[in-house]
């Protein structure tokens, strides 16, 4: 358990794309990181938030599906 919060911490400064490595390397967390991108992503919560949030939000949903190889295609 301890390993998947430390997987999903993200740190001052890191890239996204260390971040997407740790993911990917630790047991568990791809499924959680999975999951927390559908709740971001979702049209209702989106929204609800201001027109800069839900850009930079999706914005960065995006890069990160297409790092850890989760889009169509």
């Amino acid at each position: 358990m301890k390993a998947l919060v430390d997987a999903m911490a993200e740190r001052p400064g890191e890239s996204v794309e260390s971040y997407t490595r740790r993911i990917l390397t630790t047991n568990g967390a791809f499924l959680i990181e999975d999951a927390d991108l559908a709740h971001n992503a979702d049209p209702d919560r989106l929204a609800l938030l201001d027109e800069p949030t839900r850009n930079q939000l999706s914005e960065k949903c995006t890069t990160l599906r297409e790092l850890l190889g989760l889009t169509a295609g």
